[in-house]
């Protein structure tokens, strides 16, 4: 169902009376992190994101794009 059970497992237990049982993942992780990028100015991520959506683009990668806010 979710990582989140298995931590809160007893409350999930006593609540829903329902047994949480750890089930491991199929396949290994193959998803390579990246270091955080940290900018000074706004103006300096938002060239940065621009650049690596056009970065993708260009080789045919779906972007997408979205955000924290609709205003």
């Amino acid at each position: 169902m979710t990582g989140t059970a298995t931590s809160e497992s007893t409350e999930v237990e006593s609540i829903d009376k329902i047994k949480v049982t750890i089930v491991p993942t199929n396949k290994p992780m193959i998803r390579k992190d990246e270091s955080d990028v940290v900018f000074r100015a706004a103006i300096g991520k938002w060239r940065a994101a621009v650049v690596e959506i056009s970065r993708m683009h260009k080789t045919g990668r779906p972007v997408l794009v979205g955000t924290t806010s609709v205003e």
